[in-house]
């Protein structure tokens, strides 16, 4: 496996290396790749993407660096991910960041989607939620809508309500007057960011669009040098468009023996394997979810029928291979996506033991150099309103934003690889001007 970042961990580095990739040639494919992402902006995000990234897109010469996660407005590290891909990018000259938005995953599997936290005193406190109903929980993203103007606008009161508390603790604190303390700031960024949400939950027609469409502008905002230029979005549930979908689909069986093969070494040599168990060779590459109770299930395949019985509700369930609600997993999107687009680096949290499955396949079967791993371990940290001295290491974007100023919140893509960004909310300019991003 190709892995980078744990002992290079400098940005000077990382760009010497992606300079060198030299993606596979596959310019047809690069432009069909180019208008789905052009489709997806404008169909499902009610945006239109750069004209500068749509080029670079094109150009098969354009090295692909990507990353993904679950769509969430989430913590900072999670964005950190794609902003530092977009600035390597940027240094790179030949590169674009392409991050693929988990829409496929359940809010039931996946608790943290909706929660946006806020600390009480000094501690993690218990987060506020942008509701999912009960009945929706189960579904993928994509299926389920956008939160209500009367949700968005609840969930500013809430936050308005712990102000207060927060603007005490820090001014106890650090020994400042409250009355010294301009809220002003906080609440000008606040109503704007509820704007910008009401906006992208009307113009969007579901939950994981409006949190993509959120981020892009709000994120874009702050850093639209590299949202002009060198990063894209782009949901999984549309990876079944992309050119090569079919034939890798076809190569199920062998991509199965790869699982089961590639997880008993890992198991022999004392690793977390893939698989906890055996699998049959004619196991379904994709998710599928129950159409009574929306559970996820793994189904079996026979010529373009994949069969399962719910393992929740037990209903029996026959459908044609890749329609209803149905994803595919991780090891199908990661082989399909270099062999189909040439993705050719990723950028990763961690290394997870589908990466192995994945690397084996495409060098051993298809004979593809598999997408180099650089690794990004280090995590921003936020100190802000109701924080304790060591800041936040999991600070919720929603909070960085309403609190931090946009020369500070720049160090999550500038600051070097190897650091970990420490954001100040634009109130440390009361405690010192030494912080404050800009103060």
């Amino acid at each position: 496996m190709k892995v980078t970042g744990q002992d290079i961990m400098n940005d000077e580095a990382i760009v010497k290396r992606i300079k060198k990739i030299r993606p596979l040639n596959n310019a047809y494919n690069r432009e069909f790749f180019a208008e789905l992402v052009a489709e997806y902006y404008k169909n499902r995000l009610n945006l239109r993407v750069g004209s500068e990234v749509a080029d670079a897109l094109k150009n098969e010469k354009t090295v692909l660096i990507e990353a993904s996660h679950g769509a969430q407005l989430g913590h900072l590290g999670i964005h950190r991910l794609y902003l530092k891909g977009a600035d390597i990018a940027r240094k790179a000259e030949n590169a674009v960041m392409l991050f693929l938005v988990g829409d496929q995953y359940q809010p039931s599997m996946y608790p943290e989607i909706n929660r946006i936290y806020f600390p009480r005193r000094g501690k993690r406190g218990s987060p506020f939620l942008l509701p999912i109903k009960k009945e929706d929980r189960r579904k993928p993203l994509y299926g389920i809508p956008p939160p209500t103007e009367k949700n968005i606008l609840r969930l500013k009161n809430q936050i308005l309500g712990l102000s207060g508390q927060s603007f005490h603790y820090f001014c106890e604190r650090h020994g400042i007057m409250k009355k010294d303390v301009d809220k002003s700031f906080f609440i000008n960024n606040l109503e704007h960011m509820v704007e910008v949400l009401v906006d992208s939950s009307k113009k969007t027609k579901n939950y994981a669009d409006f949190v993509v469409r959120s981020q892009i502008i709000l994120l874009g905002e702050v850093f639209h040098e590299l949202f002009d230029r060198y990063i894209v979005f782009f949901p999984i549930s549309m990876l079944r468009y992309l050119p090569g979908f079919s034939s890798t689909l076809e190569d199920m069986e062998k991509i199965n023996s790869y699982k089961i093969r590639v997880s008993e070494f890992q198991r022999l040599r004392g690793h977390k394997p893939y698989l906890p168990g055996d699998i049959p060779p004619n196991m379904s590459p994709f998710w599928y979810h129950c159409p009574m109770c929306y559970s996820r299930n793994r189904a079996t395949v026979s010529g373009r029928d994949a069969s399962y019985t719910c393992t929740t509700c037990g209903m029996r369930v026959v459908q044609k291979i890749d329609e209803g609600f149905s994803n595919p997993d991780i090891v199908f999107s990661q082989i399909l996506t270099p062999v189909s687009i040439g993705t050719a680096a990723r950028i990763v949290g961690h290394l997870h033991p589908y990466a192995e499955v994945v690397d084996e396949y495409l060098s051993k079967e298809l004979g593809v150099s598999p997408p180099e791993r650089f690794v990004l371990s280090t995590h921003p940290v936020f100190h802000g309103l109701g924080d304790a001295d060591g800041g936040d290491t999991r600070c919720s974007l929603v909070r960085a934003l309403l609190e931090a100023e946009r020369g500070s919140l720049r160090k999550l893509a500038l600051d070097d690889w190897s650091s970990c960004p420490a954001i100040y909310s634009h109130y440390y300019r009361y405690v010192s001007l030494e912080h404050g991003g800009g103060a």
